[in-house]
Order: structure tokens, then C-alpha cells, then sequence
């Protein structure tokens, strides 16, 4: 278990797999909000006084793809990093929209370590 303080917001709109990505990220001792539409997350971005560290992101979302939803985000949170999840990576461009991205279905492991490592220093998630 990691022992930090980070606080993700996780936006899935898939209920099962929100549930994995949560139950992991609280286990290795991330405070976690989540979320199941782009709305609710702006909401709780909005709303928070405390700050946000990642946002971990499905990039289609049902009220909204993921770069209007990123945009939006930094418009409340320009400091936040985000990890944008996807099956369908022949319609995401990770270069083109200069972030971070995993590809559907991924493990446990690639999540943690793909977390941990954006968050320790901002690079590219390992893939």
C-alpha cells in the first residue's frame, strides 16, 4: 500500500469497471471521488476545497468527450494531470492531444503504475 495523500477523481461511466478502478486506488491509499458522467465531475471539481491531483478519465463520457470535458477542467483546475482510459484507441490520438493515455481493458497493475508514475513526475504513463 502506498502511504500519500493524492486525490483522484475518477469519471467512468462503465459502474463495474468504476468500481475496480476505485476499490484499487483506495487500497493503495489514494483518496478517491467518483463519478459516472463529465458533469458530475466538473461538479465535484467545482465544489472542492481541497485539491485534486489526477483526474483518470474515460474519453467518451455520456454527456461529453474528453477533451470538452479536459478543457472544462482546466478552465477550474489548470494544475490537474489527467489519465485518459479508452477501447477504442483508434479514436484517440494520445500525441495529437498531448496527454496521457491507457488503453482498455487494462490490469491492476498497469493502473497503479501508470497512477504512480504520472503523478510522480508528470511523464508519460507506461503502456
Amino acid at each position: 500500500m502506498i502511504n500519500n495523500k493524492h486525490r483522484i477523481l475518477v469519471a467512468e461511466d462503465d459502474e463495474q469497471l468504476l468500481r475496480f478502478i476505485t476499490i484499487a486506488l483506495k487500497k493503495c491509499g489514494y483518496d478517491v471521488i467518483s463519478v459516472t458522467t463529465g458533469s458530475e465531475a466538473l461538479m465535484e471539481l467545482s465544489s472542492l476545497q481541497n485539491k485534486v491531483d489526477l483526474i483518470l478519465t474515460d474519453y467518451i463520457l455520456p454527456d461529453m468527450n474528453g477533451k470538452e470535458f479536459s478543457q472544462k477542467a482546466n478552465i477550474l483546475r489548470p494544475e490537474v494531470k489527467f489519465i485518459f482510459t479508452s477501447g477504442y484507441a483508434d479514436l484517440f490520438d494520445a500525441h495529437n492531444e498531448n496527454v496521457q493515455f491507457i488503453k482498455k481493458p487494462f490490469s491492476l497493475n498497469t493502473l497503479t503504475e501508470n497512477v504512480r508514475h504520472v503523478l510522480d513526475d508528470n511523464g508519460n504513463p507506461i503502456i
